[in-house]
C-alpha cells in the first residue's frame, strides 16, 4: 500500500513539474505571438499577396512554384482582418493541435508521457521559433494528423476531407497522407478501402490547385520547386547534413544517435513504428533533394521525437530537454562559415566552411534580431509597409 501511495505521489508530482514547465513554454510562445510581427520568413508577404491580390485587385498568383492555397487563404484572411498577432497565434495553436493529434493517434496506454512530447517538440529551437510565424508548415502538420486521428477513429469521410486539406496546403505532403494511411496499424481497414481514401484525398487536395493548373494552360509547369545545385553534389549534400543536424542540435544529435541504435528494439515494438519511419525517411529523403529551409523537416523531427519519448527514460527526455533550453541562450558552433554576403536580406551562400569551436547568442536572440528582416520584401514609406512593420491588420 506505501509503494502505491509512493508512486501516485511520484506520478502526481512529475505531472505537475511538466504542466508547469509546458504551461511557461507556451504562454512564452503565445506572448512572442503577439510582438514578433509578421515575422522573418521570405514565403510571408507572398502568401499575403495571394490573398490580397484576389480580394483587391482580382488578379490569381501563387506564392511560390506550386502554391500553398489552404496556408495562403488562412495566413491572408487572419492578417487582413486581424493582424499579424492573429496568424501568428493561430499558426502556433495548429502546431501544438498537430502533436496531440498524433500522440492520440498511435498512444493508446501510457498516456503520462504526453506532456513530455509535447515539452521535447516545444524547447526545440527549429520548431518552436519556426512556428511563431505565418509560414505554410504547421497548417499541413495539423490537417495530415488530424487525418490520421480520424483514420484511427475510423470517420473515414471526414479523413479524406483532413487529407485534401493537407495536400491543399503543401502539395508534396501527398507522400505522407499515402504512408499514413498505407500503413497505419489498423488490420480492419481493409487495403481496397485504404486506396479508395488516397484516391479520394488526392482529389480533394488537387481541387485546391485546380486554379494554377488552369493558369498554366493545363501544363504541368507548376510542378516545379527551387533546387540549390550552383555548388554540386558535395555541397549539396553537406548543405543537407549540416541542416538535419543543426536542426536536431550539435549534442542533441550525437545524444539521439546513440538511443537510436540501443533502443531500436525497444523502437521497433512501438505501435505504428513503420509509418512512423517510414515518414521519417521520406522527409530526409525529400529534404535531400531540396536542403532549403529548415521547416521542411519538422515532420522530421515530430516523428524522431514521438518515438524517442516511448523508448527513452525520463532523466534521457530531460536531458535532451535542457540542452534544447540552453541553446536558446547559447549557441554552441562547430563550423565557421563564410558567406558571399552578410547583408540579412540576402539569401547566405556558403562560400567556406573550417572547424571552429564558438559560443555565441542563442536561438531566442536569433529570433528577436530576425524580427527586422521583414523589411527586406516591403517599402517602408508607404501604408502597406507601415501597417506591415507595426504588425497591424492590413484590412
Amino acid at each position: 500500500m506505501l509503494y502505491f501511495k509512493k508512486k501516485n505521489l511520484d506520478s502526481w508530482r512529475t505531472f505537475k513539474f511538466e504542466f508547469i514547465i509546458l504551461l511557461s513554454i507556451i504562454l512564452f510562445g503565445i506572448f512572442l505571438c503577439f510582438v514578433g510581427g509578421y515575422g522573418s520568413h521570405e514565403d510571408t508577404l507572398p502568401m499575403i499577396g495571394v490573398f490580397l491580390g484576389i480580394l483587391r485587385d482580382k488578379v490569381f498568383m501563387t506564392s511560390r512554384f506550386t502554391g500553398n492555397p489552404v496556408a495562403e487563404i488562412g495566413i491572408g484572411f487572419l492578417s487582413y482582418f486581424f493582424g499579424s498577432w492573429a496568424a501568428n497565434l493561430i499558426t502556433f495553436l495548429l502546431f501544438i493541435f498537430s502533436l496531440l493529434f498524433l500522440f492520440f493517434s498511435f498512444v493508446n496506454k501510457n498516456k503520462n508521457i504526453l506532456l513530455l512530447f509535447l515539452i521535447l517538440c516545444l524547447t526545440n529551437p527549429s520548431l518552436f521559433f519556426i512556428n511563431l510565424q505565418p509560414i505554410d508548415a504547421p497548417w499541413a502538420l495539423f490537417f495530415l494528423f488530424l487525418g490520421v486521428l480520424l483514420l484511427s477513429l475510423k470517420h473515414y469521410e471526414i479523413a479524406c476531407l483532413a487529407f485534401g486539406f493537407c495536400i491543399g496546403t503543401r502539395i508534396y505532403f501527398l507522400l505522407f497522407v499515402i504512408i499514413f494511411i498505407l500503413f497505419f496499424p489498423n488490420k480492419n481497414i481493409s487495403y481496397n478501402r485504404k486506396f479508395f481514401i488516397i484516391i479520394v484525398s488526392w482529389i480533394i487536395g488537387g481541387l485546391f490547385y485546380l486554379p494554377v493548373w488552369y493558369h498554366s494552360q493545363f501544363s504541368l509547369q507548376w510542378l516545379d520547386a527551387a533546387m540549390p545545385s550552383e555548388q554540386g553534389f558535395i555541397g549539396f549534400f553537406g548543405r543537407f547534413s549540416y541542416k538535419v543536424w543543426f536542426s536536431v542540435g550539435s549534442i542533441q544529435f550525437l545524444i539521439i544517435l546513440y538511443l537510436l541504435f540501443k533502443k531500436f528494439n525497444l523502437l521497433k515494438k512501438i505501435n505504428g513504428f513503420y509509418s512512423l519511419s517510414l515518414g521519417i525517411l521520406t522527409n530526409l529523403l525529400i529534404f535531400l533533394i531540396m536542403p532549403i529551409q529548415l521547416y521542411y523537416l519538422q515532420p522530421f523531427l515530430v516523428l524522431l521525437y514521438f518515438l524517442l519519448v516511448q523508448a527513452c527514460d525520463r532523466k534521457i527526455i530531460y536531458t535532451i530537454i535542457f540542452i534544447n533550453l540552453l541553446t536558446w541562450l547559447i549557441s554552441f558552433q562547430v563550423f565557421k562559415f563564410t558567406y558571399k554576403s552578410n547583408d540579412i536580406c540576402l539569401p547566405r551562400h556558403a562560400t567556406n566552411v573550417e572547424f571552429h569551436l564558438d559560443l555565441s547568442k542563442g536561438n531566442l536572440f536569433e529570433y528577436l534580431y530576425s524580427r527586422q528582416k521583414i523589411k527586406c520584401w516591403i517599402d517602408e514609406d508607404s501604408d502597406f509597409g507601415k501597417k506591415i512593420i507595426k504588425g497591424q491588420k492590413l484590412r
